[in-house]
């Protein structure tokens, strides 16, 4: 599957990245450079696949990169033994992203992609950070959370037509279906667990879907025992939204599963 393999040449690359900044952190000099260059190198040709996976937004490459190589060490207190890694780690993500854009820049079957359209300046691209949902009459509407994560505290506003919902990701797990019984009870928890806050049913998000959402609190709420997605995990930190995942074994006491989302209050 296209996703898996994205997933997997991402993380082998990754792996390589941490060895080099761990490399370089160890050596001085003439070591030093070669162990960065070759780090440098491997951002550089991770680019494209970094670029698939957030969908060609170029600028949370760093973002992303940061994100996976925290989750693939064991703990950064023990990498202190290995001299200065996280500064030799930027300087070369930051190589790397210098040398990968320099060379999107002079390829010739590349066009420029900013600036601004007709419709308007700054317009951004069709679906881009949105969050659809249900509302509470029925209407679709959309969330800008990428903009909210970076400050902006306005409320969602209504789209004139509903943002389409992302393609499934294979291998992923079956959408939300709030209607069904199991389903019902999580509402019902969340209804005892968080009184007056507005609650939003089967909730597309860029990345995934979620069950239900609460738009004040950027809480969302995912039901299934699978293992976690860090590509949907990006795009969720990315918009400001923390993720609880449910497990269909809670989902048979919506009072009990109150009570423990009540003592997690976030």
């Amino acid at each position: 599957m296209r996703n898996s393999r994205l997933e997997a040449q991402i993380l082998v690359s990754v792996d390589e990245l941490v060895q080099a900044a761990i490399s370089a952190g160890l050596r001085e000099g003439a070591e030093r450079e070669e162990a960065v260059s070759r780090g440098a190198e491997l951002v550089r040709q991770m680019g494209d696949l970094l670029v698939e996976a957030l969908e060609g937004r170029t600028q949370h490459m760093r973002a992303l990169l940061e994100q996976l190589v925290a989750q693939r060490l064991p703990d950064r207190k023990i990498l202190q033994s290995f001299g200065t890694f996280s500064r030799d780690l930027e300087e070369i993500i930051d190589r790397g992203i210098a040398a990968y854009q320099a060379g999107r820049a002079v390829t010739p079957e590349e066009s420029p992609r900013e600036g601004p359209t007709e419709a308007g300046e700054g317009r951004k691209e069709e679906g881009e950070g949105a969050v659809t949902g249900r509302g509470g009459d029925g209407g679709d509407e959309t969330y800008d959370l990428l903009d909210d994560a970076q400050g902006a505290t306005e409320a969602p506003a209504a789209q004139e037509r509903p943002a389409s919902p992302p393609a499934p990701t294979p291998g992923a797990e079956p959408p939300a279906r709030p209607e069904s019984g199991p389903w019902r009870n999580l509402r019902l928890a969340l209804e005892r667990a968080y009184p007056g806050e507005e609650i939003k049913e089967n909730v597309a998000v860029r990345g995934g879907k979620l069950a239900y959402f609460l738009p004040r609190l950027k809480l969302g709420f995912e039901v299934g025992n699978g293992p976690s997605d860090w590509r949907k995990d990006f795009f969720y930190r990315q918009a400001g939204i923390q993720v609880v995942k449910v497990s269909v074994h809670e989902l048979r006491n919506p009072f009990s599963l109150a009570h423990k989302l009540r003592r997690m209050r976030y």
